[in-house]
């Protein structure tokens, strides 16, 4: 952890889960800690710490597990802080969110982001550094119907409104105030608009950094009224993944792999000096074929928002989703465009 009088550097991973991963690595992040040291580090476990003996989960949908050895390997990254609010921490049910959190305490490694209806457990303060984090899902994460957010007796994430961003940051009005989303629809590198909406909606009432996860690629950023907005960081870790569950009491087994572009994710690390938060750089990551996070030098082409005006995005949204992704025209196309409607990296990488 980087310190000094006033200043604290924090740094984003996108989504992590180990799934089957000692098939293919004993340490998967051997390669990239040198990289994160100094840094606190903020990792999204998207999927829960399951025993062994449990193997279906309760939803009828493809459903994230890790085993309960993971937690060694997420231990050597030595985190600052574990989010829990996405669309895959109540798979398996009470007993995988109380199992999940159980491994995490044992582990003596902070917390936060899913829990019960009348708790505050998507909130997170940090009173050192005068730094709060508020964690949110939007329901566009899981179209499959299946409960996902929290009740009295069903640990689960928030839903995102405004009014409870509003309500929960009152009392927090000297900190800086950080939200992570879970957000958004697979594998398309531009948010939705409504995504944009909610962002610079959220910016314009307090928030000071917003980080986003979900859609397995890496996505837009924007500076907005001079705060940060990353849509998406991509896959931290994320390996060849077979899901085994229940549907109409026939077991289904679907494997959610890794393509080029999901092997692909960023690592921004902000400077938290005074009141500010500045991003310092980004740490371009690579998976191996192990599915190991390595670090790049090269530079990527980052999908950075041309469009102020959220109109004229949204006709561009139109276009690459209708034209483009529906119309299945080669990702060649799809590379044109991140080229046109973006640019080269521009922030100092890792020194």
């Amino acid at each position: 952890m980087k310190e000094s009088a006033g200043s604290f550097e924090i740094a984003f991973t996108g989504d992590v889960c180990f799934g089957d991963f000692e098939k293919y690595t004993k340490s998967p992040f051997v390669n990239i800690i040198e990289y994160l040291k100094d840094y606190s580090i903020v990792i999204n476990l998207e999927a829960p710490f399951i025993p062994n003996e449990i193997q279906f989960p309760q939803k009828s949908k493809i459903s994230l597990r890790s085993p309960e050895s993971a937690v060694e390997s997420l231990h050597l990254l030595k985190p600052y802080l574990v989010n829990l609010a996405n669309n895959h921490t109540n798979d398996f049910g009470k007993i995988g969110f109380e199992n999940t959190k159980a491994i995490l305490e044992s582990n003596g490694l902070n917390y936060f982001g899913a829990g019960y209806l009348n708790d505050n457990h998507n909130v997170f303060a940090d009173h050192t550094n005068k730094i709060v984090f508020f964690a949110y899902v939007t329901r566009s994460v899981d179209l499959s119907g299946t409960k996902l957010f929290n009740d009295i007796e069903f640990a689960g994430p928030k839903e995102y409104s405004l009014d409870l961003f509003v309500k929960q940051s009152q009392e927090y009005k000297n900190y800086r105030k950080i939200v992570l989303f879970h957000w958004g629809i697979e594998d398309l590198h531009y948010p939705l608009p409504e995504q944009v909406v909610i962002a610079r909606k959220l910016i314009d009432s307090g928030c000071d950094l917003i980080i986003g996860n979900h859609s397995h690629v890496i996505q837009s950023f924007e500076k907005y009224n001079g705060k940060w907005i990353f849509y998406c960081l991509g896959h931290f870790f994320f390996p060849h993944y077979l899901s085994h569950f229940l549907r109409d009491g026939k077991v289904v087994k679907s494997l959610d792999f890794q393509t080029t572009a999901r092997r692909k994710s960023i690592i921004p690390v902000f400077n938290l000096k005074n009141e500010q938060i500045n991003l310092e750089r980004i740490i371009n990551i690579t998976a191996n074929e192990k599915f190991e996070p390595v670090y790049n030098n090269k530079k990527f082409i980052y999908n950075v928002f041309l469009f102020k005006n959220i109109n004229l995005y949204k006709i561009f949204y139109y276009i690459y989703t209708n034209l483009i992704i529906l119309n299945g025209l080669p990702a060649r196309f799809i590379r044109k465009i991140n080229r046109l409607f973006g640019v080269k990296k521009n922030f100092k990488n890792h020194e």
